[in-house]
C-alpha cells in the first residue's frame, strides 16, 4: 500500500430482480503519526549472547551515517539518531573509537549485514522507529595506552566559567577556522564588550536573532558571551562573518571563519551484496 495519497475501492451489487448498483469509496492515506521523519535507536553490546548490562564503560563510541552525521554512545553503549528521512541508510561503527583491545564481531549474518561486522543497512519509514545492535568482542591484546590528546572544546564548554577565565578580548571564540561540525547546524560563541552590538552573517546573509540565546554576563557587566545555535549550514564550505559595532555604530572588529560541512563525504561508496 502507498505511504500517502488516495485509495479508491469500487463495488457492484446486482441480481435477476434487482437493479445493478455501484459505489466508490475513497480513503486518504497520510504518513504514520503525521510525521515525515523517523528515528534509529541503537546499542553496542559486548559479546554475542543475550542483551545484558555492559560491565565496562562503552561511552564515546562513534556510529556514523553515510551523509557525515554521527552519534556517540553513552556508558551503556546506547545511541540515537533523530530526524532520519525515509529510505535506506548505512550505519557504521568507527573502529578508531572502540575501547582499546575490542573489535566488531558478526554474530549473525543477513542481507542487512551483508557479511560486515561493523556496518548495517537500515530501512526507515516515516513516523517509525528502527532498532539496531552492533556487537564487539575483546581481542585479548594488551597494548600500551596511548597518550591523551587535548581536544578543542565544543560549544557546550562556553559558559560563565569559561568567560571569567578567558582572555579579555572580543570576537569569535567558537568555532575555530575550518571547523567541521557534526550536523548541518551553526554553533557560534561570540564575546562582546559593554555597549557593543553583534552582527552575524552566514554566507552573506544576516543570521536571524531567533538563533541567539540570552547573553551571559561576565566581568561585572563589562563583557558578554553570546551563543548562536541552529541556523542551517550549506553543504561544503560556509563563511561566518562577525561585525562588532559600538554604541555609535562604528565598527570595533570584523572577523571571518570558514565552516566546512561534509554533506556527502567524497570517496564514500558502498554496495549491497546479497547471498543466497
Amino acid at each position: 500500500a502507498p505511504d500517502r495519497g488516495t485509495l479508491v475501492s469500487r463495488s457492484t451489487a446486482s441480481g435477476e430482480d434487482f437493479a445493478t448498483l455501484s459505489a466508490a469509496h475513497r480513503l486518504g492515506v497520510v504518513p504514520a503519526f503525521e510525521r515525515d521523519e523517523s528515528a534509529v535507536l541503537g546499542e553496542i553490546q559486548v559479546g554475542c549472547g543475550p542483551p545484558r548490562r555492559a560491565e565496562r564503560d562503552l561511552s564515546g563510541i562513534r556510529v556514523m551515517l553515510a551523509n557525515g552525521r554521527f552519534a556517540e554512545t553513552d556508558a551503556r553503549g546506547r545511541f540515537t539518531f533523530r530526524g532520519i528521512v525515509q529510505g535506506t541508510h548505512v550505519l557504521a561503527v568507527d573502529p578508531l573509537t572502540l575501547p582499546r583491545g575490542y573489535v566488531p564481531v558478526l554474530c549473525g549474518n543477513n542481507t542487512r549485514r551483508a557479511g560486515s561486522a561493523g556496518s548495517i543497512f537500515v530501512e526507515t519509514r516515516e513516523g517509525f522507529v528502527r532498532n539496531v545492535r552492533f556487537h564487539i568482542r575483546e581481542t585479548g591484546i594488551d597494548e600500551a595506552p596511548e597518550p591523551e590528546i587535548a581536544m578543542p572544546p565544543g560549544i557546550e564548554a562556553y559558559d560563565a566559567d569559561w568567560l571569567d577565565a578567558a582572555p579579555r578580548r572580543v570576537g569569535i571564540a567558537f568555532p575555530p577556522d575550518n571547523h567541521l561540525p557534526p550536523t548541518r547546524s551553526l554553533s557560534a560563541a561570540i564575546v562582546r564588550g559593554k555597549g557593543q552590538r553583534t552582527e552575524l552573517y552566514l554566507n552573506g546573509e544576516p543570521v536571524p536573532e531567533l538563533y541567539r540565546r540570552p547573553a551571559i554576563v561576565g566581568d561585572g557587566g563589562e563583557r558578554f558571551l553570546e551563543i548562536w545555535r541552529g541556523a542551517e549550514l550549506e553543504g561544503g564550505a560556509n563563511r561566518l562573518r562577525l561585525v562588532l559595532r559600538d554604541a555609535d555604530g562604528a565598527v570595533v572588529r570584523e572577523q571571518t571563519r570558514r565552516i566546512r560541512f561534509a554533506d556527502t563525504p567524497p570517496g564514500w561508496r558502498w554496495s549491497r551484496r546479497c547471498r543466497t
